[in-house]
């Protein structure tokens, strides 16, 4: 095993800011050869007296973290190496069901191909090193000619690389040694990073069995048997289960056409049916036989099959039969139906290919599948959902006037100052509690009624309020969704209008409100997103029961008495605004007039509820008792929506997908590819639902695809349709039809991540890194994955700043390794059992552990501190109002209250990946996780703050 110093030598690492050893200064040189550690051929020469000299010297009172940032880039070198050990680390760690979840297939194997045997492989650390310095060299040669550009070079990198003898050949090894260790697209992190980290597809290598091949086989081993004779002898070869030519050819016809089941015999009807991937039965060695199975392989095989025929086998046809369209219904790979010149080996994609050596993958199409998480990024993606706790936010803003100024009056007359009594006057709060009835609450007495038990019925919500949160049928979207889903690109953002006022219907004017789908990730650590809004979803989430606000359209019902109602009851100081509303409503019809009234004091009482004001009922008012409270209130506790006011006017949030985060945790799965069929079925069904999905979105210019994304709740089945032409406006009828007929299901996409929440944002991420077509955007404009990749790279450049997980490769490795710190410096590293190596080791296992605490904490800290500071910023404000009485100065919490609504949100259960049990072993990062929660260690945020202790400390989740 290569240790620390072994590796270090043969890099002959240099003495470059950037580099794992620092140069040490002029007065400590030893003569004329250089640092403490370069030789004058330009190798490392590290003592352990001198490895503590320099850590002394560079490192001293200084935070350490450019130090650390070199050890990491050290680790990643150390990696490859060790993979091409003989008695590698890595020889062994295969994933299961039980260990080594998030190991990748052939680990060890990828890792050497990445380090590159050969110096000039393509593609490897040690061939792009070495490419970069051929470039360097012939652009020398193309400036100075073949005589001088050596010399040319020697006095260039003597300047780079001052402690290196000043020679040709041993500057050449310094740079090549440099790029290995600091190159930021081909270096050893770099190309670790894009294999664990960035790859967004998994690919899969056709193992060579192709159709042609398969059938070529099949007639030269069984061409001169008769007809009459050939199932009756093929299952005889079955029976027997020898591991043998023969019957590793008829196993994988079996599996390339469909599997076992019966699908091609010919019957006295045949009738189209839907074709499923998931029914597929795979052909095993243990698979009980019959004759009929038999025959219907060749059924499959050749239009002219006859059991009874007495020719020999090679005397007709085997191309594949020409039935299959007239059986079953199935769009293929290429986002076609099937049609008259398919055949039974268009119905699959991937199959099991037994060569009885190994058992392997084979494809009938494309053999990529962008969007499948493979294990090593849903380390990462696990990691970042527990720590930052990320949730999708949509929005809709009533705006306020331009004269309204919420910041130190919230009322009625800062959203309403119309100076005019036409029917825009109206429209403005008409379309928010109209958009409120339809898009959140309904239109019921009850705000939070059961969700509808037959998702097949022919009404989503009737006047009763009746199924307000019940899916559409066959997509998964809620009303409130469709707003930023439509199935057309011009009504996305659009709230489309009903009732009494608007009898035929109209799209509510942009200019009153705002539709917000935003493109960042509300999480713990992100200041994008408004402290309020932050902090009341976060607050919403750790709240044990939710009293659900009632639209209440209480107030004065004679129109003549309006204006002064709102002057004496709302606090309207220009009366001119308050004749303008009742001018506006007495223009119209009685039964309108209802209409108007009720929306009138709807809008008005909601924005009261949420003023924010100080009285003597909510002073002392907690978040758990939410009617007191004004910061927020809950509009929806199913679908997670809740409305609050802010300085540019009424918000109504929505957690996406909220209704995920209620289901019941899973035990961690994993994307395993073993060596038996079973444990293939859900592998083979994820990649052939990947590799269709994919054609689709490069075919369907109509944008269908898109829908089984966002059906989360797992409905698609028998699509049920509203009579009211309200919804089928938002969500046309043919495009779930259309949806049927792809054979995909969302359970069918990332199998292994088993938090439903998690699936949703991972799904939906693939959606909006794969949907290119503009006319069909994604529903929803975040990308997970883009904001993971910035987690471990968002601070790289700055020597002095962490990145928000620097340590994620560290923490990867202990995970498969199952190795703690100590464990892992030993394996890699190794340390002599003196002073200065263990004084080293001391220091560098703190650091580590600071980092590890910056990934793990750092979020939690920010939350924290964001959240004291918001309450900093109430109290500055409210010491400079001299009308305290009606200025927005309500807390959410305070004191010891915030305290334990911040420590429910760290301990939200719908944040944790997976469930744990005794069947499935805790990975390293989260038992550390757990444990650093109960502990009080320093939390790491800037190079100021390194050594900082934090005097926060947080509970223990419970397991």
């Amino acid at each position: 095993m290569r240790k620390l110093l072994a590796i270090l030598g043969s890099l002959s690492l240099v003495a470059t800011t950037s580099s794992v050893v620092v140069a040490c200064k002029k007065d400590n040189e030893e003569g004329d050869t250089g640092s403490v550690f370069i030789k004058a051929d330009g190798s490392l020469n590290i003592t352990a007296d001198g490895l503590l000299k320099w850590y002394q010297e560079n490192v001293g009172n200084e935070n350490g973290i450019a130090q650390l940032k070199a050890f990491y880039q050290s680790f990643a070198v150390a990696i490859l190496q060790n993979a091409g050990d003989k008695d590698s680390v890595f020889a062994d760690i295969k994933p299961s069901p039980t260990m080594n979840q998030y190991a990748l297939e052939d680990f060890q194997q990828k890792l050497k191909d990445i380090w590159g045997l050969k110096s000039d492989q393509a593609g490897s650390v040690q061939g792009a090193a070495n490419n970069s310095w051929k470039q360097k060299e012939d652009a020398a040669k193309k400036s100075y000619g073949d005589k001088n550009y050596k010399k040319k070079l020697v006095d260039e990198l003597a300047k780079t690389f001052p402690y290196v003898d000043k020679d040709f050949d041993s500057l050449k090894k310094a740079f090549i040694s440099n790029d290995i260790l600091t190159n930021k697209s081909t270096g050893a992190q770099a190309q670790l990073t894009k294999l664990l980290a960035n790859n967004s597809s998994q690919s899969f290598i056709n193992s060579g069995v192709s159709t042609s091949e398969l059938l070529n086989n099949f007639k030269s081993l069984w061409g001169a048997t008769k007809l009459n004779d050939l199932a009756t002898n093929i299952l005889a070869q079955l029976n027997k289960k020898n591991e043998d030519e023969k019957t590793e050819n008829i196993l994988n016809l079996f599996n390339a056409t469909g599997g076992t089941n019966i699908i091609a015999t010919p019957g006295d009807s045949v009738s189209q049916k839907p074709w499923k991937l998931d029914s597929i039965n795979w052909a095993t060695l243990e698979t009980t036989w019959t004759k009929e199975m038999v025959e219907d392989l060749l059924y499959r095989l050749s239009t002219s099959f006859d059991p009874t025929s007495e020719n020999l086998t090679n005397s007709i046809d085997w191309a594949g039969s020409k039935t299959v369209s007239q059986r079953w219904n199935y769009v293929t790979a290429d986002g076609n139906y099937l049609r008259d010149t398919s055949t039974y080996f268009d119905l699959v994609e991937s199959f099991p290919n037994f060569n009885f050596s190994s058992l392997k993958l084979d494809t009938n199409s494309k053999n990529a599948a962008f969007g499948m998480l493979n294990n090593s990024q849903r380390f990462l993606v696990d990691q970042f959902f527990q720590n930052q706790k990320p949730i999708s936010i949509s929005q809709i803003v009533f705006k306020k006037s331009e004269s309204g100024d919420l910041t130190k009056l919230i009322n009625g007359q800062a959203f309403l100052s119309s100076m005019t009594s036409d029917s825009k006057n109206w429209e403005q709060y008409y379309g928010l509690y109209n958009f409120l009835q339809n898009y959140v609450t309904g239109k019921g007495t009850s705000t939070n009624p059961e969700p509808d038990p037959k998702p097949d019925s022919k009404t989503f919500a009737d006047e009763t309020g009746d199924g307000i949160n019940s899916p559409i049928p066959g997509i998964g979207q809620y009303t409130f969704d469709t707003i930023f889903g439509s199935n057309s690109k011009s009504n996305i953002g659009k709230i489309k209008l009903d009732g009494a006022a608007v009898p035929n219907k109209i799209w509510w004017d942009t200019s009153f409100y705002e539709a917000k789908n935003e493109e960042k990730l509300l999480t713990l650590g992100n200041s994008d997103m408004s402290k309020t809004l932050k902090y009341s979803v976060y607050d919403f989430l750790q709240a044990k029961d939710h009293t659900p606000y009632a639209l209440n359209t209480e107030g004065e019902q004679s129109v003549s008495g309006i204006a002064q109602y709102l002057i004496s009851r709302y606090k309207f100081t220009n009366p001119i605004i308050a004749q303008n509303i009742q001018d506006a409503i007495a223009a119209q019809s009685t039964d309108v007039q209802k209409d108007l009234i009720d929306a009138l004091y709807g809008t008005l009482n909601l924005i009261e509820a949420l003023n924010r004001t100080i009285t003597e009922q909510n002073k002392e008012a907690n978040s758990e008792d939410q009617v007191n409270n004004k910061m927020y209130q809950v509009l929806n506790a199913k679908q997670g929506i809740i409305a609050f006011i802010e300085s540019d006017g009424l918000h109504i949030a929505k957690i996406n997908g909220f209704d995920a985060m209620s289901q019941p945790l899973e035990n961690q799965k994993t994307s395993i590819f073993g060596d038996t069929v079973e444990s293939k079925q859900t592998y083979i069904n994820e990649i052939q639902s990947f590799k269709r999905l994919n054609s689709y979105a490069q075919n369907d210019t109509s944008g269908y695809y898109r829908y089984i994304y966002q059906d989360y709740n797992q409905m698609i089945g028998k699509p049920g349709y509203s009579t009211d032409a309200f919804y089928s406006d938002l969500v046309l009828p043919q495009q779930v039809d259309k949806l049927k007929a792809y054979g995909v299901n969302y359970q069918d996409l990332n199998t292994s991540v088993s938090n439903l929440y998690e699936k949703f944002l991972v799904n939906n991420s693939i959606l909006s890194a794969g949907a290119k077509n503009e006319e069909n955007p994604p529903f929803y404009k975040f990308d997970l994955f883009k904001e993971v990749n910035d987690s471990i790279s968002n601070n790289q450049d700055k020597d002095n700043s962490l990145s928000n997980n620097n340590s994620w490769l560290w923490d990867y490795c202990g995970t498969i390794l199952n190795k703690d710190n100590d464990q892992l410096l030993e394996t890699f590293f190794g340390f002599k059992q003196n002073e200065a190596s263990q004084t080293f080791k001391d220091w560098l296992r703190k650091k580590l552990k600071q980092s590890q605490n910056h990934t793990s904490q750092g979020g939690r800290a920010l939350f924290k501190q964001g959240w004291a500071d918001w309450n900093k910023e109430i109290d500055k404000f409210r010491n400079k109002e001299t009308d305290n009485k009606t200025a927005p100065l309500v807390k959410l919490s305070w004191g010891g209250e915030a305290k334990t609504h911040i420590t429910n949100v760290f301990q939200l259960e719908s944040f944790k990946p997976f469930a744990t049990s005794s069947n499935f072993a805790l990975t390293n990062w989260v038992k550390w996780s757990n444990e650093w929660q109960t502990s009080h260690q320093s939390i790491v945020l800037t190079a100021s703050s390194i050594e900082r202790q934090s005097n926060y400390s947080s509970r223990k989740v419970t397991k």
